[in-house]
């Protein structure tokens, strides 16, 4: 009966160190991660500008096919 409670309480010993050390290990991995920094950089770099593209849209509305091409046609020689 004795040999029975040595042996359990070895066991149980066993036990909670084995507890403590996964608790302890978790612990630090995450105070391992709280001292992590990913950065991802942004570069900036100024370049001169020799040629510049700007949409322009207008809308024509009419009854007649025709005039609106001809519309069409005078406002892409303005622009």
């Amino acid at each position: 009966m004795k040999n029975y409670r040595i042996v359990s309480a070895a066991l149980l010993m066993v036990g909670l160190i084995v507890v403590g050390v996964c608790i302890k290990s978790g612990l630090n991995s995450m105070a391992d991660n709280s001292r992590v920094v990913n950065v991802k950089g942004l570069a900036e770099m100024e370049v001169k500008a020799n040629k510049v593209t700007w949409p322009v849209s207008f809308k024509i509305v009419g009854n007649d096919l025709g005039s609106i091409y001809q519309e069409v046609n005078n406002n892409n020689r303005i622009v």
